[in-house]
C-alpha cells in the first residue's frame, strides 16, 4: 500500500470520532492566553479563537475531504513548492487547527517539518480534533515562533519558512513583523529560501508590512486571496516570471493531484514589478523595527 493511500486512510480513521460528534460546541478551555473552541457545522469542524473585537475562525477542516485546504491562503501558501518542489526542510511558525500541516505532510512525506505553536491547547486540539498526527518528520514544538527561531542550534537552514501567528484586532504580534524578525528569517534560510506570509490586506499596517519585508528580501510576491488575506512571498532567488509560475504549478498539480487547484492560486498572483498594484503608498510606508514600534499598532494580551 502507498503512502498516499495509507495516510489519507489514518487521517480518516483518526477523525471518525469527530464525524459522529452532533452538530455545536464539542470542547471549550480557557487558558491564561484565550478562550479556546472547537465546534462543528455541518461536515465541518472549526477552531474559534474569541478575541476582544471578533471571534476569530482560525481553522475549518472538511471531515468529507480532510485533504481539501478550505482557506484560500492555505491553498496560496502551497506556492512555496514552486520554488521549491522538494523541500528537505521547511519552518512553520504558527500551528492553529494544522490543516496546513496535515495536507503539507500528506504529499511530502519525507521534508522534514519544524512547526511551532505558542498555545499548547490548540496544539492539543490539532491532534484531538483535527487528525494531525506528529512523527520523525512532523515535528511540533510549543513556543514563541521568533524565540525558536532565534535559538535553533541546527546547521542545517530551511529552504522554506511559512508565517500564520495572529493575535486579536487581524494583526500579527509585533515582534512577528519587524525588519530584525525577517532577518532573523533569512538567516535561516538557504540563500535561495522562501518566505511566505499571511498577512490580512485589509488592516492599517499591511503596506508596511510589505514594504518591511522588501528590505531584507531583494524580491517580494503577493497572492491577493479571498477573506481579506494575501499570501506575501519574500525571496533572494532569481524572479520568476508569470508564464514559468504557471507552468511550474501546473506541474506540481499533476505530480501531487491535490484536492484543491494549485493553478487557480498560481495564477492570482502579483510580481515583484506590480506591488503597487494592490499595495497603495507602499514607498511611503514607514518600515517596522524593534526599536521603534507606532505606538497605535495593536496591544492584545491574547494570541489569537
Amino acid at each position: 500500500m502507498s503512502w498516499l493511500t495509507e495516510n489519507e486512510s489514518a487521517i480518516k480513521q483518526r477523525l471518525a470520532w469527530v464525524s459522529e460528534q452532533s452538530a455545536g460546541v464539542i470542547f471549550q478551555k480557557i487558558t491564561p492566553a484565550q478562550t479556546v473552541i472547537v465546534d462543528k457545522v455541518s461536515n465541518k469542524i472549526r477552531l474559534v479563537l474569541p478575541c476582544p473585537v471578533t471571534d476569530m475562525i482560525q481553522s475549518v477542516l472538511n471531515l468529507s475531504e480532510p485533504l481539501y485546504l478550505t482557506a484560500p491562503y492555505n491553498q496560496a501558501f502551497m506556492l512555496g513548492l514552486v520554488w521549491h518542489p522538494a523541500p528537505p526542510r521547511i519552518y512553520m511558525g504558527g500551528v492553529g487547527g494544522g490543516c496546513f500541516q496535515l495536507v503539507l505532510h500528506h504529499h511530502l512525506p519525507q521534508t522534514h517539518l519544524d512547526c511551532v505553536e505558542i498555545d499548547a491547547v490548540v496544539l492539543e486540539v490539532a491532534q484531538k480534533f483535527f487528525g494531525l498526527a506528529l512523527d520523525s518528520h512532523l515535528i511540533a514544538t510549543v513556543q514563541d515562533a521568533r524565540a525558536y527561531l532565534h535559538a535553533a542550534d541546527s546547521p542545517l537552514p530551511y529552504q522554506l519558512i511559512f508565517m500564520d501567528a495572529f493575535m486579536g484586532y487581524g494583526e500579527s504580534p509585533y515582534h512577528l513583523v519587524t525588519q530584525e524578525f525577517y532577518q532573523l528569517c533569512r538567516r535561516r534560510l538557504t540563500p535561495d529560501g522562501v518566505i511566505l506570509i499571511n498577512m490580512p490586506h485589509d488592516v492599517p499596517f499591511y503596506a508596511s508590512k510589505v514594504r518591511t519585508l522588501q528590505t531584507v528580501f531583494e524580491h517580494v510576491y503577493i497572492n491577493r486571496v479571498e477573506m481579506g488575506n494575501s499570501v506575501v512571498i519574500g525571496t533572494n532567488s532569481a524572479v520568476v516570471s508569470y508564464e514559468e509560475l504557471i507552468e511550474r504549478a501546473r506541474i506540481l498539480q499533476n505530480q501531487h493531484r491535490f484536492a484543491f487547484s494549485l493553478l487557480k492560486r498560481a495564477k492570482m498572483i502579483k510580481l515583484p514589478s506590480q506591488l503597487d498594484e494592490v499595495v497603495p503608498y507602499l514607498e511611503q510606508s514607514p518600515i517596522l523595527t524593534d526599536a521603534v514600534p507606532p505606538t497605535d499598532y495593536p496591544r492584545c494580551r491574547t494570541n489569537c
